[in-house]
C-alpha cells in the first residue's frame, strides 16, 4: 500500500464519520475531566467511580501544549528511527542505526 493509498483511506468519508462517531461516544462516557482533588488531598471520588465503572479515565489538560509538542517530536523522532524494514533490522528507511 503506497502512502498516496494510505491517505486517501483516512480521508474516506466514512471512515471520518466513523471516528466522529467514535468520538462522540467516548465524551458521552463521562470519564474525562481534569485532576480534582478532596480537600484532604484525595482524588474526587466521582473520577475513581468514573474509572470504576470504565476501567479508565482521561485527565485533561495535565500537560501544557509545549511539553505536548515535545512529546510529539520525541515519538515522531522515534518513528522515524525505528528499524527496517523488519524488526530486527540494525538500520532505519534512511540507513541510520535504528532506535529500539
Amino acid at each position: 500500500m503506497t502512502d498516496t493509498q494510505r491517505k486517501s483511506e483516512w480521508d474516506n468519508s466514512e471512515f471520518r464519520e466513523y471516528c466522529a462517531e467514535g468520538e462522540t461516544r467516548a465524551f458521552e462516557l463521562g470519564n474525562r475531566g481534569p485532576i480534582r482533588f478532596t480537600p484532604e488531598g484525595h482524588l474526587d471520588p466521582d473520577i475513581l467511580d468514573a474509572y470504576e465503572r470504565c476501567g479508565f479515565y482521561v485527565f485533561e489538560n495535565v500537560i501544557g501544549e509545549g511539553e505536548l509538542q515535545e512529546c510529539r517530536s520525541e515519538v515522531d523522532e522515534l518513528l522515524e528511527r525505528a528499524p527496517w524494514p523488519h524488526r530486527e533490522s540494525e538500520v532505519d528507511r534512511n540507513g541510520r542505526l535504528a532506535l529500539g
